[in-house]
């Protein structure tokens, strides 16, 4: 893994040194403004994003006999409202979530989409470099990964699809911006529990986490070294979490590229278990509009034992019909190892999905 990371890298940027250099990193998944009104000298933004995507699955049983599955999903449905003053500002960003959990066949109305606060925060900026927010704010890694991947509609990073961290919380957070854009550096102080869940014990969890580019203003300007640490609990217990996160990534104009790692402790109520995430990826729009992405992920459950682990690979090809409107055919294929398929049913299955991404 840790040879085909460097490969993948080194492929990435030889391929990107034409690229210009990439723009400093925007909040990851925010949804566009469509327009930019002021009111009583606040000035507003709307934004609408939308994954709509049609799902077929065909999962391979441990007796030989395969079954198939299909459906339409809508994935993401985000309304966000911004607002600026001088050096303050705010957010509001809602989703459409189901009403019941996974596994149960009834909430709401049977089990329809309801509305949920994903964002929503207070913010002041008081110089153009330092950002502070408090509220449900957004965490820093699982932003960070979608904003080198960029292509979140074609699947999510495997920290939040493991559920190992948490793409919002409620807490505090503030970032420093360096100048000349050499990267930024936050610290957040959190609940623990993640936005879907409120405080369930008195610690609070420590987010840490840096971004580095060690040269801006040359041809290696996209290149990019990213770490996270989380230290606190979550659960009645207590149960002591770390987790940490380190990635190498080049974020080019033409080609994204990367490879991620997660060490993870304390993981499903259990203090001592230890969970491992590796992902190596690639994106490139070789020509205007046209998109390229693939993936390889290893999510090993209990990094004890060997086999206790999820493979995933995904393809993609993607064409960008009109600025706000992508489309993508998304082919994955998950595989467990032996102890992981003993634990887990439906994991053995390969996934063909169509799907849409609208942002305003």
């Amino acid at each position: 893994m840790k040879t085909l990371a460097i490969v993948t890298i080194l492929f990435g940027a030889s391929a990107a040194l034409a690229d210009e250099p990439a723009p400093a990193p925007v909040e990851a998944a925010a949804p566009a403004p469509s327009s930019e009104p002021t009111i009583l000298g606040v000035s507003l933004k709307p934004g609408l994003e939308l994954f709509g995507q049609y799902d077929y699955i065909d999962t391979f049983n441990s007796d030989g006999s395969r079954n198939w599955f299909s459906q339409f999903d809508v994935p993401r449905a985000w309304g966000s409202l911004d607002a600026e003053k001088g050096t303050v500002r705010g957010r509001m960003l809602i989703e459409a979530t189901r009403s019941a959990s996974d596994g149960a066949l009834l909430g709401v109305a049977g089990d329809s989409f309801v509305m949920r606060v994903r964002e929503a925060w207070a913010g002041w900026r008081p110089i153009p470099e330092l950002d502070a927010q408090v509220g449900v704010v957004p965490t820093f890694a699982i932003a960070e990964l979608d904003q080198a991947w960029m292509t979140r509609a074609v699947a999510p990073s495997l920290l939040e699809t493991t559920s190992l961290a948490h793409a919002a919380d409620l807490g505090a957070s503030a970032r420093f911006t360096a100048p000349r854009g050499y990267g930024w550096a936050g610290a957040a102080i959190l609940n623990g529990e993640g936005y879907e869940e409120r405080e369930l014990n008195r610690g609070k969890n420590l987010e840490l986490a840096a971004e580095l580019r060690p040269a801006p203003d040359t041809v290696a300007g996209p290149l990019a070294i990213f770490a996270d640490f989380e230290n606190g609990s979550q659960g009645t217990a207590r149960v002591p979490v770390t987790r940490l996160t380190l990635a190498l990534l080049w974020q080019g104009i033409r080609i994204r590229a990367g490879g991620t790692s997660t060490l993870a402790w304390g993981v499903d109520g259990d203090g001592a278990a230890q969970s491992r995430l590796y992902e190596l990826f690639v994106r490139g729009e070789p020509i205007p509009r046209l998109i390229f992405a693939a993936r390889l992920s290893r999510y090993q459950r209990d990094a004890t034992v060997a086999d206790d682990r999820l493979d995933s690979g995904l393809a993609s090809v993607g064409f960008r019909a009109a600025d706000p409107l992508e489309l993508f055919l998304v082919a994955q294929r998950t595989s467990p190892g032996a102890a992981a398929a003993s634990a887990l049913t439906g994991n053995d299955t390969f996934d063909v999905r169509f799907v849409a991404h609208v942002v305003f």
